[in-house]
């Protein structure tokens, strides 16, 4: 039975929901130091950005200079209020300093640009072509770990690295996949192989997952990146085999969640740099009860910066049209 095209929005906005949910989850636990907090901290890196980003080349079918334009004008704003804020705040010494050194959650806006202006030369409908492209680009990302030239500037070490997961759903976008009935077999080895990180997560520096800096800045290997792929591609094939093709609380966080990606960072560092928050909840002995409360915050800023009011201020959001 085909999937109807309401069910089809509700499916993505599902998986978009539950990982800008995650993204929020995973910046609030690094104010928490247990080590619960930590290996949740671990497994979510593993795999909520990647998949964000095949998601974003799935979306991403058509080469359209005036979205680049957008999203590079998002970009300059809010890397500007960052950037103050940041200072303001006390947690840089400085205010901007450069645009090819995007404030924290900055980077993915940067990459996202490069990524989109790359389509053109990696638009390809033949099958062989694109196991080539995707072949080529795994190579590079993993190989793009030895050049310790390439680093924090412009994201490139990120951008690189993050590629492949641009170009895997960039092509499936081409696709009239329905994800539900990926064969058993496949999950279940995309089961395994998620969960065999729990051997291994002890052992993991957690710098390692944001693949942002050289192997030999924090004695990262080549074979650590494979395996970090490996696993994130695993992750994404089990969500977008369960997703869930109805309304959900989820759909109104992945409507928004650029918003709330933008907006939740700002709060985040103002409730734990200034009022503490997340000390607080550190003094909650209980240790369930801890959990639901990180949780419950969590939800209520995805809840608080996802909705229509915030969304109606158009230049936070998009480019000004020309005579507005």
């Amino acid at each position: 039975m085909s999937i109807t095209k309401e069910e089809r929005i509700f499916y993505w906005d599902n998986i978009k929901g539950l990982l800008i949910y995650l993204v929020v989850l995973g910046h609030s636990l690094e104010w928490i130091h247990t080590p619960l907090a930590s290996n949740c901290y671990k497994y979510i890196y593993t795999f909520h950005i990647p998949l964000f980003i095949l998601v974003s080349g799935f979306f991403s079918q058509k080469y359209k200079p005036h979205k680049i334009l957008n999203t590079l004008y998002l970009y300059v704003i809010w890397q500007i209020f960052y950037s103050y804020t940041f200072y303001r705040l006390k947690i840089n010494d400085t205010v901007l300093t450069s645009f090819l050194l995007p404030v924290w959650l900055m980077w993915y806006l940067l990459i996202l640009i490069f990524y989109k202006l790359s389509i053109p030369m990696f638009d390809a409908t033949e099958r062989k072509k694109q196991i080539l492209w995707i072949l080529m680009s795994i190579t590079i990302s993993i190989g793009i770990g030895y050049d310790n030239n390439v680093s924090l500037v412009g994201s490139l070490q990120r951008a690189f690295s993050f590629f492949p997961f641009f170009l895997i759903g960039f092509y499936l976008g081409k696709t009239k996949n329905d994800f539900s009935k990926i064969p058993r077999f496949i999950v279940g080895v995309a089961i395994v192989v998620f969960f065999s990180f729990s051997f291994y997560i002890d052992k993991v520096n957690i710098i390692w997952l944001f693949n942002n800096l050289p192997y030999s800045v924090y004695q990262q290997s080549a074979f650590f990146r494979f395996y970090y792929f490996l696993v994130a591609i695993a992750a994404s094939i089990i969500i977008l085999k369960f997703s869930y093709g109805e309304k959900t609380i989820f759909c109104r966080f992945g409507k928004y969640s650029l918003q709330i990606y933008l907006l939740h960072g700002i709060i985040l560092k103002i409730l734990g740099s200034q009022f503490k928050l997340f000390s607080y909840f550190m003094t909650i002995s209980n240790r369930l009860a801890r959990v639901l409360i990180i949780l419950l915050f969590v939800f209520l800023v995805c809840y608080l910066c996802g909705n229509k009011i915030i969304s109606s201020v158009p230049f936070l959001w998009r480019l000004p049209k020309k005579g507005s």
